[in-house]
Protein backbone atom coordinates (compact mmCIF):
# COMPACT_ATOMS: atom_id res chain seq x y z
CA UNK A 1 0.00 0.00 0.00
CA UNK A 2 2.87 2.23 -0.68
CA UNK A 3 1.10 4.58 -2.97
CA UNK A 4 -1.76 4.35 -1.45
CA UNK A 5 -0.36 6.01 2.17
CA UNK A 6 1.73 8.45 -0.33
CA UNK A 7 -1.38 9.43 -1.83
CA UNK A 8 -3.06 10.27 1.71
CA UNK A 9 0.07 11.97 2.60
CA UNK A 10 0.16 14.05 0.00
CA UNK A 11 -3.56 15.64 0.91
CA UNK A 12 -4.36 18.44 3.14
CA UNK A 13 -8.04 16.63 3.68
CA UNK A 14 -6.94 13.93 6.03
CA UNK A 15 -7.28 12.64 9.53
CA UNK A 16 -6.28 9.59 11.32
CA UNK A 17 -7.70 7.85 14.22
CA UNK A 18 -10.77 9.63 13.82
CA UNK A 19 -13.50 9.25 16.62
CA UNK A 20 -16.68 9.30 16.44
CA UNK A 21 -20.11 8.43 18.64
CA UNK A 22 -23.42 8.54 17.71
CA UNK A 23 -26.47 8.14 19.76
CA UNK A 24 -29.25 5.76 19.50
CA UNK A 25 -30.87 7.65 16.77
CA UNK A 26 -27.98 8.09 14.54
CA UNK A 27 -27.12 11.45 15.69
CA UNK A 28 -23.47 12.81 16.17
CA UNK A 29 -22.39 12.97 19.79
CA UNK A 30 -19.19 13.13 21.61
CA UNK A 31 -17.39 9.64 22.41
CA UNK A 32 -17.61 9.68 26.55
CA UNK A 33 -21.40 11.27 26.39
CA UNK A 34 -23.65 9.64 27.84
CA UNK A 35 -25.91 9.53 25.02
CA UNK A 36 -23.37 7.74 22.97
CA UNK A 37 -24.38 4.25 21.37
CA UNK A 38 -22.06 3.42 18.90
CA UNK A 39 -18.65 4.40 18.46
CA UNK A 40 -16.63 4.18 15.51
CA UNK A 41 -12.46 4.90 15.42
CA UNK A 42 -11.52 5.25 11.14
CA UNK A 43 -8.22 4.07 10.99
CA UNK A 44 -7.80 7.00 7.45
CA UNK A 45 -10.30 9.39 6.74
CA UNK A 46 -9.36 11.69 3.81
CA UNK A 47 -11.58 13.44 0.62
CA UNK A 48 -10.22 12.88 -3.04
CA UNK A 49 -11.45 14.22 -6.23
CA UNK A 50 -14.63 15.05 -4.11
CA UNK A 51 -15.06 11.58 -2.66
CA UNK A 52 -14.86 10.99 1.01
CA UNK A 53 -12.44 7.74 1.33
CA UNK A 54 -12.86 5.67 4.61
CA UNK A 55 -10.04 2.94 5.18
CA UNK A 56 -9.50 0.54 8.26
CA UNK A 57 -6.22 -0.97 8.44
CA UNK A 58 -6.50 -4.22 8.97
CA UNK A 59 -3.36 -6.80 10.41
CA UNK A 60 -3.85 -10.99 9.71
CA UNK A 61 -6.34 -12.49 8.21
CA UNK A 62 -9.77 -11.82 6.41
CA UNK A 63 -12.48 -12.63 8.32
CA UNK A 64 -16.49 -12.57 6.68
CA UNK A 65 -17.59 -9.89 9.53
CA UNK A 66 -15.01 -7.50 7.83
CA UNK A 67 -16.71 -6.68 5.06
CA UNK A 68 -20.12 -5.85 6.92
CA UNK A 69 -18.06 -2.63 8.92
CA UNK A 70 -17.60 -1.32 5.45
CA UNK A 71 -21.57 -0.03 5.36
CA UNK A 72 -20.75 1.15 9.10
CA UNK A 73 -17.49 2.94 8.20
CA UNK A 74 -19.32 4.48 5.06
CA UNK A 75 -22.70 5.21 7.65
CA UNK A 76 -20.20 7.13 9.70
CA UNK A 77 -19.01 9.24 7.19
CA UNK A 78 -21.99 10.26 5.61
CA UNK A 79 -23.22 11.56 9.67
CA UNK A 80 -19.95 13.45 10.25
CA UNK A 81 -19.96 14.82 6.69
CA UNK A 82 -22.85 15.60 5.49
CA UNK A 83 -21.80 17.46 2.54
CA UNK A 84 -20.24 14.39 0.87
CA UNK A 85 -22.36 12.48 -1.77
CA UNK A 86 -20.07 9.60 -2.45
CA UNK A 87 -17.90 7.28 -0.15
CA UNK A 88 -15.42 5.03 -0.39
CA UNK A 89 -14.86 2.60 2.83
CA UNK A 90 -11.56 0.31 2.06
CA UNK A 91 -10.06 -2.76 3.78
CA UNK A 92 -6.39 -3.02 3.81
CA UNK A 93 -4.60 -5.78 4.56
CA UNK A 94 -1.80 -4.76 5.30
CA UNK A 95 0.00 -8.02 6.08
CA UNK A 96 -0.88 -10.25 2.81
CA UNK A 97 -1.78 -6.52 0.16
CA UNK A 98 -5.58 -7.20 0.04
CA UNK A 99 -8.02 -4.73 -0.63
CA UNK A 100 -11.58 -4.69 0.34
CA UNK A 101 -13.56 -1.83 -1.24
CA UNK A 102 -17.06 -1.01 -1.19
CA UNK A 103 -19.18 2.10 -2.76
CA UNK A 104 -22.01 4.07 -1.26
CA UNK A 105 -24.01 6.93 -1.99
CA UNK A 106 -25.31 9.13 0.29
CA UNK A 107 -28.90 8.37 -0.49
CA UNK A 108 -28.37 5.25 0.66
CA UNK A 109 -27.95 6.20 4.23
CA UNK A 110 -31.33 5.82 6.31
CA UNK A 111 -31.19 1.78 4.80
CA UNK A 112 -27.81 1.64 5.87
CA UNK A 113 -29.30 2.90 9.35
CA UNK A 114 -32.16 0.64 8.89
CA UNK A 115 -29.81 -2.43 8.41
CA UNK A 116 -27.45 -1.40 11.21
CA UNK A 117 -30.60 -1.01 13.80
CA UNK A 118 -31.51 -4.34 12.78
CA UNK A 119 -28.54 -6.24 13.18
CA UNK A 120 -28.40 -4.88 16.43
CA UNK A 121 -31.97 -5.84 17.40
CA UNK A 122 -31.55 -9.01 19.30
CA UNK A 123 -28.55 -8.08 20.75
CA UNK A 124 -30.57 -5.00 22.63
CA UNK A 125 -33.66 -7.31 23.22
CA UNK A 126 -31.00 -9.84 25.06
CA UNK A 127 -31.82 -10.06 28.54
CA UNK A 128 -29.90 -13.64 29.21
CA UNK A 129 -26.55 -12.51 27.73
CA UNK A 130 -26.02 -16.46 27.19
CA UNK A 131 -22.94 -17.28 25.49
CA UNK A 132 -22.23 -17.73 22.11
CA UNK A 133 -19.35 -20.10 20.90
CA UNK A 134 -17.45 -19.67 18.00
CA UNK A 135 -13.72 -19.35 16.54
CA UNK A 136 -13.23 -16.66 19.35
CA UNK A 137 -13.31 -18.95 21.89
CA UNK A 138 -9.67 -19.98 21.46
CA UNK A 139 -8.82 -16.81 22.74
CA UNK A 140 -11.33 -16.17 25.21
CA UNK A 141 -9.67 -16.58 29.23
CA UNK A 142 -13.27 -18.28 30.35
CA UNK A 143 -13.35 -20.97 27.60
CA UNK A 144 -13.29 -24.59 28.78
CA UNK A 145 -10.12 -25.11 26.74
CA UNK A 146 -8.19 -22.94 29.26
CA UNK A 147 -9.63 -24.19 32.37
CA UNK A 148 -12.31 -21.12 32.33
CA UNK A 149 -15.69 -21.55 33.88
CA UNK A 150 -17.41 -21.94 30.16
CA UNK A 151 -19.27 -24.35 28.79
CA UNK A 152 -17.77 -23.81 25.29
Amino acid sequence: FTEEFQLVASLEAKEAEKEAAFSRFWFPTEWFAPDAWARVKIDIIYAHEGVLHIVDIKTGKEYPYHQEQLSLYALAGMLIYPEATKIVSDLWYVDGGLEKHAEYEHTEKDDIKKAWNAKVAPMLADTLFEPIPGNHCTWCAFSKLKGGPCKY
